[in-house]
């Protein structure tokens, strides 16, 4: 029996064990006053039969996008007759890599009266999807079960159930010097039959990752090509696509969105997406970011001579290298005569003024432009206009007494053009703008959204204003990925979080004050201090490979230390750009980018998984949402802001969509909005959430 406890001590007396009981027991003497008695709880597992013989087949050579597979087998010591929730996961391995996890929703273990357990999804059998799940090219399915029971532990089906659908684009591409724009790119698809009835779509993007780029808003891609869904596969093109480097189309007739802002070179990859039915979210099945790599059109040469003929006033001449002759390139070509200076010298004190003068007369005080003439650029790159008023023979007025003439070019990118009026040259031709003035609102500019080009006797006729320190466009990136990209169930690489952490931290080179005084650095890397504390030290300036940009070299420490106490003496809370320094003292885009990866995956990853056990098995929007407030605040996010973390780990989306706001660094900060639409999209979608 028992040990019974002391009638000294007040307590009443323990219960009389049956044999049963006495025999799943144990009991622990707690000193000569008490006793502990703990029961014993057998340990649970499942084993599973061996993979349907059905759905072995139809994943061997399947003839739909959604198959089912049965998931049956053995509860051991599970209640009889129970029907418990289950955490179910689909396990997709390629080559000899760790699987991928795609966890589904809505899953139960219902276990019958002989012990024998089966899987169901919304009441059936579960049913894997060939596009969602990723089961392309050579690979195996496997599955993993968690029974929603004290103790349980996850059972695993390994891999083992192989499948290959062939999914894969072949492309053909233009080599050496002729990699410019407009040489055609042939894109060649290979799908295994079943992938007919899949909707994908080719996207070709420009990938902008430099700090000194500033990317379109829009979202849109350079070119997009559909393979439409067909019953028969005979129904359906697989044809090869062609695509003009730089290019909408194939046709040439208008620039690729590339964004307002590109620095000297092309970046350009490839994504292929696909969805299983029309009401599924897309899921990318493979990619090329490495598809080309080449240098922007550049201008070698424009300028402009007056001569008078039969066929204008003015001869422009010019050459663009880096255009392919099928590109037939078109320019808009105009002279600007710039206003005649003013008489310098005493005026006559007798002098007769004019009561009124002439309608006709123009204004001296005012620039002359002529019409715009359109031109092809030729095969060598070359181009010539003639503008101006035509001249018929020999003209009287034209005499050595005549004043010299005046005028410089001013040219423009016909596919550049956007609604109807001309587009910013500066994302689509190369040209040192020391020389060749960018031109906007009739002036001289320095704006790299201008949509003309002046000849070189522009800056030597017109008053330009000075050199800005900083881009007047500023650094800008392109927007955080709305809540619903990416595939909400599959894990979360750095690649992914670099596009949100870049969306509001900024990209900046050169050192800059964040919105509390700190010298900050990159994608908000804090610098404390000069010198480094400890070997390594990333927050110390001079652990870190600056660079003198203008000079072409790494940057003394005496050039860090100068640039560091220039920024730190500066008030806080200004635009990035007003930070910039001459010289430019900065870290190139791939060390910054490597910097924030360490700190990510060292740092702030490690800490979201220590405070959020079941982060893996959150929404993805939920997953961006927790990893962003944690790369804003810090890694003490997941331990010290306690109305978040319980509404976290109670799947409580809502609620954290409240209790995820940090302060904003402006009054156009949309960060908080930004976020909060994450944790709302996860509060519609999570499929574990309590009542789901």
């Amino acid at each position: 029996m028992p040990p019974q406890n002391s009638q000294q001590n007040g307590t009443p007396p323990a219960p009389t064990w049956t044999g049963a009981q006495e025999t799943e027991a144990t009991h622990v003497s707690a000193g000569y006053r008490d006793a502990l008695s703990f029961v014993l709880v057998p340990r649970t597992s499942l084993q599973f039969d061996p993979p349907d013989a059905t759905a072995v087949h139809k994943l061997g050579s399947p003839s739909e996008l959604l198959i089912e597979v049965p998931i049956r087998g053995k509860a051991v010591n599970f209640e009889p007759g129970v029907t418990l929730p289950c955490e179910l996961s689909w396990l997709v391995q390629h080559g000899t890599g760790s699987p991928l996890g795609a966890p589904v929703g809505n899953a139960v273990m219902k276990v019958d009266a002989n012990g024998r357990f089966e899987i169901l999804v919304d009441g059936k059998t579960p049913s894997v999807d060939i596009i969602g799940q990723k089961l392309i090219n050579q690979g195996a399915l496997g599955y993993s079960v968690t029974p929603k029971f004290p103790h349980a532990e996850a059972s695993d089906f390994p891999p083992s159930i192989r499948f290959n659908n062939p999914c894969a684009i072949t492309t053909k591409k233009p080599e050496g010097a002729k990699v410019r724009i407009g040489e055609l790119v042939t894109f060649t698809p290979h799908f295994g039959s079943v992938l007919n009835k899949a909707d994908l779509e080719l996207r070709v993007v420009e990938l902008d990752e430099g700090s000194g780029e500033v990317p379109s808003a829009s979202g849109r891609y350079a070119f997009s090509h559909r393979w439409a869904p067909a019953g028969f596969y005979i129904f359906r093109s697989n044809s090869s696509v062609d695509w003009a480097i730089g290019f909408t189309d194939d046709t040439c007739e208008r620039f690729a969105d590339v964004g307002d802002e590109e620095e000297g070179s092309y970046e350009f990859g490839w994504e292929l997406w696909g969805r299983s039915r029309p009401d599924a979210p897309q899921t990318l099945l493979v990619e090329d970011k490495e598809l080309l790599k080449l240098p922007k059109p550049q201008l070698e040469e424009l300028r402009v001579e007056y001569d008078e003929s039969w066929e204008g006033t003015w001869e422009v001449h010019g050459k663009i290298a880096g255009v392919s002759p099928r590109a037939h390139l078109q320019l808009d070509v105009a002279v600007v005569e710039p206003a005649t200076p003013p008489p310098v010298g005493p005026t006559p004190l007798l002098a007769p003024l004019p009561l009124r003068a002439p309608a006709t007369a123009p204004s001296a005080s005012e620039d002359k432009r002529t019409p715009t003439v359109r031109v092809q650029l030729g095969s060598d790159g070359v181009f010539e206009a003639q503008v101006g008023e035509r001249h018929w023979g020999f003209n009287p007025a034209t005499s050595a007494a005549t004043p010299k003439h005046r005028g410089y070019a001013i040219i423009s990118l016909v596919a550049a053009t956007r609604e109807g009026k001309p587009g910013p040259m500066q994302p689509y031709l190369d040209f040192d703008e020391n020389k060749y003035s960018p031109f906007k609102e009739d002036k001289l500019s320095w704006d790299v959204d201008a949509p003309w080009v002046c000849s070189e006797e522009a800056t030597t006729l017109s008053t330009r204003p000075p050199k800005p320190t900083r881009r007047k466009r500023g650094v800008s990136v392109a927007p955080a990925p709305g809540p619903e990209v990416g595939d909400q169930k599959t894990p979360i690489v750095f690649e992914d979080m670099w596009l949100d952490i870049v969306a509001w931290e900024g990209l900046v080179p050169y050192m800059y004050l964040d919105t509390k005084g700190n010298v900050t650095v990159g994608a908000g890397n804090l610098l404390a201090t000069i010198e480094p504390t400890t070997p390594g030290d990333k927050l110390a300036a001079k652990t870190h490979p600056f660079q003198n940009m203008d000079a072409g070299r790494a940057a003394t420490p005496q050039e860090i230390t100068e640039a560091y106490n220039k920024v730190k003496a500066m008030p806080a809370k200004l635009f990035y750009t007003e930070y910039a320094q001459r010289p430019k003292i900065a870290l190139t885009d791939a060390y910054s980018k490597q910097l924030a990866k360490e700190r990510y995956e060292k740092e702030f990853l490690p800490a979201v998984k220590r405070g959020f056990p079941d982060f893996e098995t959150y929404p993805r929007a939920a997953r961006r949402g927790i990893l962003d407030v944690t790369y804003n605040v810090g890694p003490s996010v997941p331990t010290s802001w306690p109305k978040l973390i319980a509404a976290v780990k109670a799947r409580n989306w809502t609620m954290a969509a409240v209790e995820c706001r940090t302060q904003p660094q402006n009054k156009e900060d949309t960060r908080n909005e930004w976020r909060k639409e994450l944790f709302l999209y996860a509060a519609k979608i999570d499929w574990k959430k309590p009542g789901a």
